[in-house]
């Protein structure tokens, strides 16, 4: 007869978490959970994870992988990504590159997951199998971020309409402009012309409005979707900007209605 291991009792709590609708827990619930030495639990956790059944995040928090998912190391993103921000203490939503391939965008699913948070700033999670980059803001948003059910629970993820304000707004962390316009000619169609003027109306980056406007505009030749921009804009005072934030100064147009000195060329597949 196999003798039962020194950890099964450590096994038989964290399989118990998944009739729960859980595949994470904290290191203060299983001390919490079991009166044993804080070295025997830390050589229990040692074990399990070795034999990939539990998955070490971060510093205090780790992952239960079901042995559907013990092959590929981790967790879909969506699974965890709630509990492991709550655990963080920090507001967030999937955003960027993350949210569009949720609403269509699915070509360009990024390896790297977008979660938009609150300061202060919190490093990047990353190994083989994952990299989580935290974007942060100063500015959270009040509006234009959905919930998503799971198996799990619940996913804050940013809308179609705030996902269009963000790409522009963190172009530099998702590959530059040329890939938000690429995005966003996927994006659009599920973009509500009426959401997008509401959410715009409360979005406190103005250059990032006027930028998104213009290609809108110009470039994706979506006249409801640049109208929409347009009104938001309608008590904002502009400035004459360029067109990329992070492409260099030189101009080879302007443009009078959204005041922006163009400085990159964008192109869209139609």
């Amino acid at each position: 007869m196999q003798q039962p291991k020194e950890y099964d009792y450590l096994l038989s709590w964290v399989e118990s978490l998944r009739a729960k609708g859980r595949l994470s827990f904290t290191l203060e619930e299983a001390r919490s959970a079991f009166e044993v030495s804080q070295d025997a639990l830390k050589l229990a956790l040692m074990r399990l994870s070795k034999e990939g059944v539990i998955k070490s995040l971060v510093r205090g928090f780790y992952l239960y992988l079901p042995p559907e998912y013990r092959k590929g190391g981790i967790l879909p993103a969506n699974l965890f990504i709630d509990d492991l921000m709550r655990f963080l203490q920090h507001r967030y939503y999937l955003g960027l590159l993350s949210a569009a391939s949720l609403h269509g965008a699915s070509h360009q699913a990024p390896q790297r997951v977008f979660v938009v948070t609150e300061l202060p700033t919190l490093r990047p999670v990353k190994d083989e199998k994952l990299f989580i980059r935290f974007v942060h803001t100063r500015d959270f948003p009040e509006k234009g971020i959905e919930q998503k059910k799971t198996q799990t629970g619940y996913l804050q993820v940013s809308s179609p309409e705030l996902t269009a304000l963000d790409l522009v707004k963190f172009e530099k962390q998702i590959g530059g402009l040329q890939r938000a316009t690429e995005v966003l000619e996927e994006l659009q169609e599920a973009i509500d012309p009426k959401k997008l003027q509401e959410i715009a109306g409360q979005y406190p980056n103005t250059a990032s409005l006027q930028r998104l406007g213009y290609i809108f505009e110009y470039i994706l030749e979506n006249e409801d979707l640049a109208s929409a921009i347009d009104r938001s804009l309608e008590s904002r005072l502009r400035h004459y900007l360029p067109l990329s934030a992070v492409e260099g100064d030189e101009t080879t147009a302007i443009n009078s209605k959204w005041k922006i000195k163009v400085n990159t060329e964008l192109t869209a597949e139609f």
